[in-house]
């Protein structure tokens, strides 16, 4: 969301031109590495982080390389995210705002029901003209590590938040884990209803007002690297139990 300065987070094609200058773009370099195991896979990547320049050029600030491990068995699936975020020839500096960091968007029927009619956004993000009231299909309820229910899981502090919901006659859970070893740990959680699912281990006075604002700077040559678990349960949904000790199994890795 706010780095030096660039919005990473909003950028689509409804921004206006002239305000395009003030938007990242992350460029996907292409896979270093794809390995098949007996239990599971890995995917490594490579992305650059570019801001604009005035010559119509972009400039990379960060360098991501990022390795998917994934594994499950028959009703479940997980994938561990680690991600380094390395500074090239500037400092970066990752400000204070609800708008990251490792987001997944779902499908409606992990939405909550709206209570009046909404006004939607097409495939490019751009809004349409007519407000519609549809809420079929959406059953989707959140809870996080602390206990907490609901829509009440935006802004608040936990160790994972999980996203459940119900598909014809299927059940499923899908959560998120926060690494011990990532910054501000246990991290904040922009989590909405409309489908937005969020772990962002770089806001902090965004959601609380009585925190330190959160402020991270990458000298050239620095890194930074943040760790996260997607976790899915199908047929069933996941017991703080089960969580739990999805958590426990994380940490340690």
């Amino acid at each position: 969301g706010d780095v030096n300065g660039y919005d990473f987070w909003g950028n689509s094609k409804a921004i206006p031109a002239d305000r395009k200058s003030h938007y990242g773009r992350v460029l996907h370099r292409g896979g270093k590495r794809a390995e098949s195991r007996d239990d599971g896979g890995v995917l490594e990547i490579a992305a650059d982080w570019q801001v604009p320049m005035e010559d119509a050029k972009w400039h990379t600030i960060l360098q991501e390389q990022t390795i998917f491990e994934f594994s499950g068995d028959e009703d479940t699936r997980c994938i561990n995210r680690i991600t380094r975020l390395t500074a090239q020839e500037d400092p970066v500096v990752f400000g204070d705002t609800k708008e990251g960091m490792f987001a997944v968007r779902l499908d409606r029927a992990f939405m909550y029901p709206y209570d009046e009619p909404q006004i939607y956004t097409d495939a490019d993000g751009i809004p349409q003209t007519a407000e519609v009231m549809d809420n079929q299909g959406m059953n989707g309820h959140y809870r996080n590590s602390e206990g907490v229910e609901g829509k009440e899981v935006w802004g608040k502090r936990a160790v994972w938040c999980a996203l459940s919901s119900s598909i014809g006659d299927e059940d499923i859970t899908i959560a998120i884990f926060d690494h011990p070893d990532n910054l501000n740990h246990p991290t904040y959680w922009h989590a909405r209803g409309y489908g937005l699912f969020s772990v962002n281990n770089l806001g902090a006075a965004a959601f609380d007002e009585n925190a330190e604002p959160s402020r991270v700077e990458l000298a050239p040559g620095g890194s930074i690297v943040f760790k996260h678990r997607v976790y899915i349960t199908s047929w069933y949904h996941a017991s703080d139990e089960q969580l739990n000790a999805q958590f426990e199994d994380f940490s340690g890795k």
